[in-house]
Parts: structure tokens; C-alpha cells; sequence
């Protein structure tokens, strides 16, 4: 997460998580570690509160393939923003 909005200067990013992306195509991998938030659900299955990630405002969040060769199958990186 940085507060600069055109792109990523160095020592103004927080790091908040990582995951590593599956080896199977088609296969979707989510970060678990994600903080759970207070939103009211229905209890299903063993998950019992919603995850989010709340980015304040005049921050960006930044997120990237970390990795020193070149690779044309690589992970795709979605992200979604918005008020909910």
C-alpha cells in the first residue's frame, strides 16, 4: 500500500501480504490471510465473518509478479475497489 498514485517509489510502500499463485491453469488462488471485518453474514460452512481489506483514502494499493526471469504464462492479478 503507497500514497503515490502514478506508480512505486521505493521506500514509500507498506508491505501487507503475499501468497504464491497455483501451478494449475484455471486453478484460483485467494490471499486466506486477509482481515476479517464486522459485516453481518449467514453462517455457512466452517467461515463465520467476511474478509476485507479497507484502503484509506489518498492510498493505492499496488500489487505485482515478484520474479527475476521473463514469463508469458504468468499470473493474472485482479483487483476490485468501490464502496460497499
Amino acid at each position: 500500500m503507497s500514497s503515490a498514485p502514478d506508480y512505486l517509489r521505493p521506500n514509500e510502500g507498506v508491505y501487507i501480504g503475499s501468497l504464491k499463485s497455483a501451478t494449475t491453469a484455471g486453478e484460483v488462488t485467494r490471499w486466506t490471510e486477509m482481515p476479517k471485518i464486522l459485516a453481518p453474514m449467514p453462517h455457512t460452512g466452517s467461515e463465520s465473518q467476511f474478509r476485507a481489506l479497507y484502503i484509506p483514502k489518498g492510498k493505492a494499493l499496488w500489487a505485482a509478479r515478484e520474479g527475476s526471469n521473463i514469463v508469458t504464462d504468468g499470473p493474472l492479478l485482479g483487483c476490485q475497489g468501490g464502496w460497499y
